[in-house]
């Protein structure tokens, strides 16, 4: 979903501007009435920043499978969202 997330942003960027991409990505307290930026803004990444989004892929793949037997699925679930 990360990597879903980061294309999309490119393409929003590329095609529709700073301000669409605010709009779907970018969760704000001005617009806290756009819902799906509270999951869209969980998934996204600075648009520009590579290295970040491999940094935590390679992260979750390693340590996610680890937290998530320790946890549980649900409580992996909610802690995933809680931090994002």
């Amino acid at each position: 979903a990360m990597w879903v997330t980061f294309i999309a942003q490119w393409v929003t960027l590329f095609v529709g501007g700073e301000a669409l991409h605010n709009t779907l990505f970018v969760l704000r307290s001005e617009a806290i009435a756009n819902v799906w930026t509270w999951v869209t803004s969980v998934f996204s990444h600075a648009p520009g920043q590579l290295f970040h989004i491999i940094g935590n892929s390679i992260v979750i793949l390693f340590f996610g499978p680890l937290v998530e037997r320790a946890v549980g699925s649900k409580k992996f679930v909610g802690f995933f969202f809680g931090a994002g």
